[in-house]
C-alpha cells in the first residue's frame, strides 16, 4: 500500500514534490513512519484528516488507505505561510546585507520561534481559521510577523485556496519561489567568480555543491491549475548545509 507523506523539508518547498510517496503495509503500526522524518524534524507527530495519529495502531486499524496524505504537523498552512516568510526575509536580507543573521532578525526570530511551536506543541487544528491564533499561541509570538501571516492567507485565498488540494499547490507555488533563488545564487555566484562552468568538476568546490543542491529542483514545474513561546530564546547552532536553524526554546508556551 502506497501512502503520502508530508515530512518538514515538504513544507520548506525545498524537497523533490509536495509529498513523500512510502510502501507501507496494512498491518504496519503508525511508529513506522518515524524513519521517514529527517535529523532536524521538530515534529513529533503524525496527523490524517487533521486528527493525530496513535502511534501503536497499525494503519488499517486508523483507516489509512492508498493515496492518503499523513501531514507532520496539525496546521500545515500556517507552516508553510512561515515558510514563505523566512525564505522572503532571507533573500530580503540577502540583497541587503549580502548575508543573514537570524539573532539579529525580529522577522526570523519570531517565524522560527512560531514554526518550532506549530510543530512541537499540541495545537488543535484551526485550518484558515487564522482569527483563532491567540487560543493556541501566546500572543508575543505571532504578533510581530501577524501582518506578513495574514499578506500570506490573502495570496492563497487568491491562487490555490479553491483548487482540489490546496495545500499541495501552496508547496509547489513555494517551490517555484525557492528553485529561482537557488537559480540566481548559482549564476550570481559563477558570475563573480567569473568560473568556467565546464572546467569546474571539483566535487569540493562550492559551485559543484551548489548545483547538486540544485537538481532535485528541477524535477517539478508549478502550474497554476495543478491538481486543479516565549522570545527569550537562544540560537544553538545553525546548519549552514540543511539551512536549518536550531533553537532552544524550553519554555514553549501555546496557551
Amino acid at each position: 500500500m502506497r501512502i503520502h507523506i508530508r515530512t518538514q523539508i515538504y513544507y520548506s518547498g525545498k524537497a523533490d514534490g509536495p509529498w513523500k510517496v512510502v510502501n507501507v503495509s496494512p498491518t504496519d503500526k503508525i511508529l513506522i513512519l518515524a524513519i521517514q522524518k529527517g535529523e532536524h524534524d521538530l515534529s513529533t507527530n503524525f496527523y490524517y484528516a487533521n486528527n493525530k495519529l496513535d502511534m501503536s495502531l497499525t494503519f488499517q486499524q486508523s483507516g489509512l488507505r492508498e493515496g492518503c496524505i499523513i501531514e507532520t504537523c496539525s496546521n500545515p498552512l500556517l507552516v508553510i505561510f512561515l515558510e514563505f516568510i523566512i525564505h522572503n526575509e532571507i533573500v530580503r536580507e540577502k540583497k541587503t546585507y549580502q548575508k543573514f543573521n537570524v539573532p539579529t532578525n525580529p522577522t526570523l526570530i519570531h517565524a522560527y520561534s512560531l514554526r518550532k511551536a506549530a510543530f512541537q506543541n499540541e495545537v488543535a487544528h484551526f485550518g484558515e481559521r487564522f482569527g483563532e491564533l491567540d487560543r493556541h499561541f501566546t500572543k508575543s509570538t505571532y504578533r510581530y510577523i501577524l501582518d506578513l501571516i495574514c499578506e500570506q492567507f490573502e495570496t492563497y485565498i487568491y491562487n490555490e485556496s479553491n483548487t482540489d488540494d490546496p495545500i499541495s499547490n501552496l508547496i509547489l507555488r513555494l517551490h517555484v519561489k525557492v528553485e529561482e533563488q537557488t537559480k540566481m545564487e548559482l549564476e550570481n555566484f559563477i558570475n563573480d567568480n567569473n568560473i568556467n562552468n565546464n572546467n569546474n568538476r571539483n566535487p569540493n568546490s562550492k559551485l559543484y555543491q551548489m548545483e547538486q543542491n540544485l537538481q532535485p529542483l528541477h524535477s517539478i514545474t508549478y502550474k497554476q491549475e495543478y491538481v486543479d513561546n516565549s522570545l527569550s530564546i537562544d540560537i544553538d547552532s545553525t546548519d549552514e548545509e540543511n539551512d536549518v536553524i536550531v533553537i532552544d526554546d524550553d519554555d514553549d508556551d501555546d496557551d
